[in-house]
């Protein structure tokens, strides 16, 4: 990991001195996620700061840290179970994540990154991500790539490790300046885990389908996910489920507004579901995420 952290500096020191046109994107977040029929978690906070550094047309740099804080407590539909009258806690978090990508290569793009976590949660604290994909692509017509992830928990016992690999095809249909443009966009996953965590399974397989809407200052868009997601890791690397739960699928749908030629807003509204260890139930949640960008 520290490694990696020294390559993405160097790469970033050596670009920085190839390329004159530089671009800064600040782009601070809040989230807020309740449960329903939940065990004990009952809400959750994400707050975080994410910054994306383009230098000339070929390297980029993108960081982002996040503080979250899951709340714990009785659950009103099991007030009979005496263990959760008392049982009230927080688990605080704080993630980094520090991603490079390379255009060098004609419509090629490559990508390298990191995700580390500190948290309360004994298992999963100090966990940390690593990443590497490659993407082809023609502006305004498709898309094709590969990531592959690995992450380690080194606390969980025995340690835990997980192989995930992003399958992403998409497609632009329609005129962005006549009408607008489409996006349509397929990613399959497939999550390995070295060790079996209490779903007796240790192979997990999904596939999201997302739809975007480009016109004028504003995109709409759209997405669903169907199958099962354990210790998943989500939106490009920048999201880590690293707690002991089986997702079973989500959807949702975000709305970005353009405030200006440099800065806009964007509202996001999912609703999920997953099933906690031990427990047979469905669960599900509703997310609340906003966040406001400035390109400097």
């Amino acid at each position: 990991m520290i490694r990696l952290t020294k390559l993405l500096l160097l790469l970033t020191a050596l670009s920085a001195s190839a390329q004159t046109t530089k671009s800064l994107v600040v782009l601070p977040y809040f989230s807020y996620s309740t449960y329903a029929n939940a065990a004990q978690k009952q809400s959750a906070i994400i707050s975080g700061l994410y910054g994306y550094y383009g230098i000339g047309l070929t390297h980029t740099i993108e960081a982002d840290v996040n503080y979250s804080r899951i709340h714990y407590g009785n659950n009103p539909s099991r007030m009979h179970d005496l263990i959760l009258r008392t049982n009230h806690f927080d688990i605080k978090q704080a993630d980094l994540t520090l991603a490079y990508t390379n255009y060098r290569i004609k419509n090629l793009k490559l990508r390298l990154g990191m995700h580390t976590i500190f948290t309360d949660d004994p298992f999963t604290d100090k966990a940390a991500v690593l990443w590497a994909g490659v993407h082809r692509f023609v502006t305004n017509q498709y898309h094709a790539g590969i990531d592959l992830y690995q992450s380690f928990y080194p606390n969980y016992i025995p340690d835990l490790q997980v192989t995930q690999a992003n399958a992403t095809f998409g497609f632009y249909s329609g005129n962005y300046f006549r009408g607008g443009q489409l996006y349509f966009r397929t990613r399959g996953t497939y999550i390995r885990l070295n060790k079996e965590v209490g779903y007796t399974d240790t192979e997990y397989a999904s596939v999201q389908q997302t739809v975007s809407y480009y016109k004028g200052k504003i995109r709409i868009a759209g997405f669903f996910w169907t199958g099962y997601r354990v210790f998943a890791v989500d939106n490009d690397g920048f999201a880590v489920f690293n707690l002991p739960e089986r997702h079973i699928g989500a959807l949702g749908s975000s709305v970005t507004y353009e405030t200006s030629l440099k800065s806009r807003l964007t509202l996001t509204l999912s609703e999920g579901r997953l099933k906690e260890l031990g427990i047979d139930r469905v669960v599900k949640y509703w997310n609340l995420t906003l966040a406001a960008g400035y390109n400097f």
